[in-house]
């Protein structure tokens, strides 16, 4: 969809977010990258966040599975903590891993919650991180987590096609590198 005006973007992420649009959701507008970052910060609260596309050894990806969709692991940025800080950190909480190197930042999402009564706009930084640990992964139940798994290449379509479209998007980047190498 392509925005001629602010009031064009805001009635079509409006109507994204109240479910009349259903699919996901493009918007081009006729300015800069700033320009849209400011009319999101004006209207919606702003979380950071960050997370990791975690490899192991036999090139497997590390997954979580919560709330019916499988996703990578993530969370907020604590006072003084820098991305990559919480990058490991998060990583390291939700699926038990520990030995993580960071690699280098893939990207950076943004996504759209509501929550405790109003919408919330999280940026998410995105690290390709690796790893030798091999020890038994422990989901963060606390968290509702329910599984952290390794995945395969060859499993990587069947799980994607239930998860979100950052995930997927960072997934890309990484067969990028991958080809790269």
């Amino acid at each position: 969809m392509i925005c001629k005006s602010e009031d064009d973007f805001y009635v079509i992420l409006k109507k994204w977010l109240n479910k009349l649009i259903t699919n996901d959701l493009c918007i081009n507008l006729d300015s800069s990258i700033s320009s849209i970052e400011n009319l999101i910060s004006q209207k919606y609260k702003e979380v950071n966040a960050a997370g990791g596309l975690v490899i192991n050894a036999k090139n497997e990806v590390l997954f979580i599975f919560r709330s019916g969709v499988w996703d990578l692991p993530k969370g907020h940025v604590e006072d003084n903590e820098s991305f990559g800080e919480t990058a490991l950190r998060e990583v390291e909480e939700e699926t038990g891993l520990s030995a993580l190197e960071l690699k280098q930042e893939l990207t950076v999402t943004r996504h759209f919650y509501f929550s405790k009564g109003k919408w919330e706009v999280k940026l998410t930084k995105w690290f390709l991180m690796s790893t030798i640990d091999s020890g038994d992964l422990k989901p963060q139940l606390s968290e509702g987590i329910e599984k952290a798994v390794w995945i395969s290449e060859d499993q990587l379509d069947e799980v994607l096609q239930n998860s979100f479209r950052s995930v997927r998007e960072s997934l890309e980047i990484e067969k990028v590198l991958r080809a790269e190498r």
